[in-house]
């Protein structure tokens, strides 16, 4: 989670609705990602993603220990869920 504006008021919200944060990283070198969406006037959604090189995009291995992997069936990782088999390393 990045150290920027948009990644702190993310981390204040996970902490307002007590959600623990023993395995958030921030990342003070990478921007948050943002998703805009709009539509137009025939109600058709459009959709802008700024990714290019965010926090989650630099997401690393080993940050959740390997015996807590083992005890999960899903991982939320930046709003997208993973649901590919869980390589344990």
């Amino acid at each position: 989670m990045s150290d920027d504006t948009f990644g702190e008021f993310l981390y204040e919200t996970l902490m307002q609705f007590e959600i623990p944060d023993r395995f958030i990283t921030r990342d003070d070198k990478a921007a948050t990602t943002l998703a805009f969406t709009g539509h137009d006037k025939q109600s058709d959604r459009s959709f802008s993603f700024y990714r290019d090189q965010t926090a989650d995009t630099r997401f690393q291995t080993c940050v959740v220990p390997n015996e807590v992997l083992q005890q999960i069936t899903c991982v939320y990782v930046a709003s997208y869920l993973q649901v590919n088999r869980l390589e344990v390393q």
